[in-house]
């Protein structure tokens, strides 16, 4: 009889919770906030409600109720329409995602009708079967599903990497995310237009030797399907794949659990680092997963597979080939010093002095006519030390990796190691990174520090995982959790920005927020406009235009010429701009300003406008 009381004032009190909800939203106060205010407190006490009764009813217990089906489709349906409200709060509030401010006008498109509907469906669900005899038959379709996706921690966490990242690219379905993934559909396009092995292509105003092996990739599928829709779709496959390596590492190498593996992947998902690495750097996650594949094959005493790896990691980016070189090194001594393998390491410091080679021969500019305007062509990656990036590289590992260094450190202080190289890759990569704030003058990273710390985040994330799972203590890991991911998960939530605003300013070209850039959708789309302009006068003028709107002429002209279409940073000098339309007669300038070419003595002309970029004709002689 206990049993069926209990029962019976569950579903009293399921229908008094559909009878408040009712009279919430049919009874107005005086004001307006209040209103919301008192929904959004009634819909949590909804959810709070049903979700101790789903732990307590279906979770515990091995035998389900037939009419448990309906209950947990209410359930489910309840839960959905509380996820979307903070969703769209987080959005439409900003600045405003608190109990009591979650629920918004909008709201009652969908939230009110599905918590509405998921009661209903829960209470029939009880009133059918809730005061009836058991049935032995187990419903367990929830239940196996859920066991499937612990028990393949690695597939899981790669469906949930491969959805947030593709969450901002459905956001922004008709932009481009990303500043380099602009030049990225250009260059592909080049390709398609002029496929080759290895080939100097237009990139960024300037001829590069481009690591070919992303090219090899997508250049099939580039014959049938437009670049702009491959990447759309490519930054998502590939954060899937990084993740899900990251996941298999920990695993695999470190023996993680399947529990703290699902954990692993949820941080590896929502780390500000990695999406930050997939915001725009297309070659350099492709390398990074590479990499990651290499050292964990390397882990297993098989040195001509993952030497194959770290080949293809240098054929995919500059930095994977400068990586691959370095940590290739660090295993060659490993294996001869530590392993006493000659031939183990013979062959990974060959691989390190070909990985090394290939980052030389692609960073190092092919010979050409400098910029006219800077009378050289910088290099392809990195720029000199600046006395601000000190601060900076603290500031970026501190916001970014903090709760999980403790734990990092203390695993690379162990004596005893699962893993064969990890600890000295790892450590070696964080001193890399360090080098320009530890020693300033010998900046090993050339400028490029943040780059080498994505290369060892996996293992930072993985390696700190296995420690945390150590600590008998479920507080620390979900503070863990929440303290890495929140920010990554605002970085992927349009308006999401604001929540990191703060954070933003400190940390090193990245984001705010996984978006276009320039972020003002006007902008962009006027340089759009400007950039199909001046493309229709490319070849009979020379063209001068900054470098984000150089990426979008771009994806209209295939493999232009460097010396008709010319990047500028900043602002021309008079003389320049007097020197080169003497020596070209006639020129095409895009500004986003008025200049003051009129005191240039030049004859110039605004051909056309979009918000406030112009195309600017200029003439060394007078207009006739």
């Amino acid at each position: 009889m206990g049993g069926l009381s209990v029962r019976v004032a569950g579903l009293v009190l399921e229908f008094l919770l559909l009878m408040v909800l009712v009279a919430s939203t049919l009874v107005f106060p005086n004001s307006l906030e209040i209103y919301f205010a008192r929904l959004d407190l009634v819909i949590w006490l909804i959810t709070g409600f049903y979700a101790v009764s789903f732990n307590y009813n279906l979770l515990k217990n091995p035998y389900i109720r037939a009419g448990e089906l309906l209950r947990i489709l209410g359930f489910t349906l309840i839960m959905a329409g509380r996820v979307y409200s903070v969703l769209a709060a987080a959005v439409s509030i900003p600045l405003r995602l608190f109990i009591g401010g979650c629920i918004n006008t909008g709201d009652f498109q969908l939230t009110i009708p599905l918590v509405s509907a998921g009661v209903l469906f829960s209470l029939t669900g009880g009133l059918t079967h809730g005061i009836g005899p058991l049935f032995r038959n187990p419903i367990r379709g929830f239940a196996v599903a859920g066991s499937f996706l612990i028990k393949h921690p690695v597939l899981t966490s790669g469906l949930i990497a491969f959805s947030v990242r593709l969450m901002p690219e459905v956001y922004y379905s008709s932009y481009i995310i990303g500043y380099d993934t602009v030049e990225y559909v250009a260059h592909l396009r080049d390709y398609v237009a002029s496929p080759s092995i290895i080939g100097v292509y237009y990139w960024f105003g300037y001829p590069r030797r481009i690591p070919p092996l992303l090219d090899w990739l997508l250049y099939p599928l580039a014959l049938v399907v437009d670049p702009v829709i491959i990447f759309k779709f490519y930054p998502a496959v590939m954060y899937s794949v990084l993740t899900s390596l990251t996941v298999y590492y920990g695993v695999r190498v470190l023996k993680l659990n399947n529990k703290t593996g699902l954990l692993l992947g949820l941080i590896s998902s929502l780390s500000l680092i990695m999406l930050r690495l997939s915001w725009d750097l297309m070659k350099q996650v492709l390398a990074e997963s590479l990499f990651l594949a290499a050292l964990i094959l390397a882990e297993r005493r098989r040195p001509i597979i993952p030497g194959v790896f770290f080949i293809l990691s240098s054929l995919a980016s500059e930095f994977g080939g400068f990586v691959s070189g370095v940590v290739s090194a660090i295993i060659s001594v490993i294996e001869i010093a530590r392993h006493r393998s000659l031939l183990n390491g013979l062959f990974y410091l060959a691989t390190s002095i070909a990985s090394y080679s290939m980052a030389v021969y692609f960073m190092n500019t092919p010979p050409v006519t400098g910029n006219p305007l800077t009378l050289f062509s910088p290099p392809v990656v990195g720029f000199a030390y600046t006395s601000e990036q000190g601060a900076y590289i603290m500031a970026y590992i501190l916001l970014t990796l903090a709760p999980l260094l403790p734990f990092y450190v203390s695993w690379v202080l162990e004596r005893k190691h699962e893993t064969l190289y990890s600890p000295f890759v790892s450590l070696a990569l964080l001193l890399l990174t360090l080098t320009p704030f530890i020693t300033p003058v010998f900046n090993a990273t050339n400028g490029e520090w943040d780059r080498v710390l994505m290369f060892a985040t996996p293992i930072i994330m993985a390696s700190s995982l296995s420690e945390i799972s150590k600590v008998k203590s479920r507080g620390l890991a979900a503070t863990t959790v929440l303290l890495i991911s929140l920010p990554g998960f605002y970085a992927i939530l349009p308006g999401g920005e604001l929540y990191n605003a703060q954070i933003y300013q400190t940390l090193y070209r990245t984001p705010t927020l996984l978006k276009p850039m320039p972020p003002d959708l006007f902008l962009y789309n006027a340089g759009l406009n400007v950039a199909h302009r001046a493309s229709e006068m490319y070849g009979r003028d020379v063209i001068i235009a900054p470098e984000w709107i150089i990426r979008f002429i771009h994806l209209y002209v295939r493999n232009p010429d460097p010396s008709l279409l010319i990047v500028y940073d900043g602002d021309i000098s008079q003389a320049t701009l007097r020197e080169l339309a003497a020596s070209h007669g006639h020129l095409i300038l895009i500004t986003a300003s008025t200049p003051p070419l009129n005191q240039t003595g030049l004859a110039t002309r605004v051909v056309f406008e979009s918000y406030f970029l112009r195309i600017v004709e200029v003439n060394a002689t007078e207009w006739r």
